[in-house]
């Protein structure tokens, strides 16, 4: 039934996705909600503690919009941060997005979870769909850098196997990959496997801030892989795709490797790295996806500037925001904005849901392939 359900929901949202893109359907595939930018991390590529956590959503207003983004039908809703598990209310609102039908996707650094106690777990068994906790290093001492917290591999480890006790597995890893940690991705792999998940994903670190209304940090580059370092990454992800097959996990490594080289080469130059991947490339993100920061306004996604407020008629607003249809009219016509040089974030999105690329068949049927691998 595991395999039924997930299958499912990869078609609806790509289902939706499609109607969005090409028929101009009005409701989002997907919807994420920065419900804090609050985090008990300092990852040495984040701005999040610079961020104004005076204006954050309240606990009613995240049930009004809620309440309205599942009554216009959207079905998958991604709880974000900062750090989610920060919000004093977060079992309230999570336990609410599914009295609304809606399937709950939550990120976490995994800090507070050893904590939880058997009623919060109990909600999340019964609440969420899937989590995926942040790693970036199998070594203890290179995670506490890369996350700016002393014992945060200790502490998220402990977090996955209290989640697991209390009955749920649907864990995945999220590792992002940087001059700091690329030479030592296979231990995450083995880490993955050792502590009995099925699930890792690695995005390479970008340098664009996380929040368009602040500056990057100053010294955000020196993480970026340069030079010989790309070709080394390259070489090496073969062999951990390789190990992947060997340990049974599931990854994104093979689709990966076809364009993290040209992301790396070209993040700080001029060029758009996915113009370079594929010529046909249209980023389909802000014309299928709804993204609401914790201050209640309307992004495009997460690098592009607000467009107004989302806090009523959001998914109204969404549809007919004056400035967002200008924004998707033009990357529809291949025409991107200065911040999407440097992203990497909407770029597997789009490729995975937009059915016509000339360059690479869709990777929705591959993803639904692997489904019926692992089931």
């Amino acid at each position: 039934m595991g395999f039924i359900k997930d299958a499912y929901t990869i078609f609806r949202i790509g289902a939706r996705t499609v109607s969005n893109t090409y028929l101009k359907s009005s409701r989002p595939s997907h919807v994420s909600i920065a419900v804090t930018n609050r985090c008990n991390s300092r990852c040495i590529y984040c701005e999040t503690y610079l961020c104004d956590f005076s204006k954050e959503l309240t606990t009613q207003q995240m049930i009004s919009i809620i309440d309205e983004i599942s009554r216009d039908g959207s079905c998958y809703i991604t709880l974000t941060g900062g750090e989610p598990f920060m919000r004093q209310d977060i079992f309230d609102i999570i336990k609410h997005c599914y009295k609304r039908n809606l399937i709950v996707n939550i990120p976490t650094n995994g800090l507070k979870i050893h904590n939880f106690n058997a009623g919060q777990i109990n909600t999340i068994v019964k609440c969420v769909r899937n989590i995926q906790l942040s790693i970036d290093s199998a070594d203890t001492k290179e995670n506490d850098f890369i996350r700016g917290v002393d014992g945060s591999l200790d502490l998220a480890i402990q977090g996955v196997k209290r989640l697991k006790d209390g009955g749920f597995d649907k864990i995945g890893i999220l590792t992002v990959i940087s001059r700091y940690n690329y030479k030592k991705l296979k231990g995450l792999l083995y880490l993955t496997r050792d502590l009995g998940l099925k699930r890792i994903r690695f995005q390479p670190v970008g340098i664009n801030s996380n929040y368009p209304s602040i500056a990057p940090l100053k010294d955000k580059r020196e993480v970026l892989i340069r030079g010989k370092q790309i070709d080394e990454l390259r070489d090496t992800l073969s062999e951990y795709i390789r190990l992947e097959n060997r340990l049974g996990l599931t990854t994104n490594l093979k689709f990966l490797k076809t364009w993290i080289g040209p992301y790396f080469k070209f993040i700080e130059s001029e060029k758009f790295f996915m113009k370079e991947v594929n010529r046909c490339f249209r980023c389909i993100y802000p014309a299928t996806a709804l993204f609401i920061d914790s201050n209640g306004r309307l992004q495009p996604c997460q690098f592009l500037n607000n467009v107004g407020s989302g806090l009523k008629e959001v998914v109204y607003n969404w549809r007919h925001n004056k400035k967002l249809n200008e924004i998707r009219k033009s990357l529809k016509k291949g025409n991107f904005f200065q911040e999407c040089r440097r992203c990497m974030c909407t770029f597997e999105f789009s490729s995975t849901y937009q059915p016509f690329s000339k360059s690479q068949p869709p990777l929705l049927i591959s993803k639904v392939r692997q489904k019926i691998k692992d089931s």
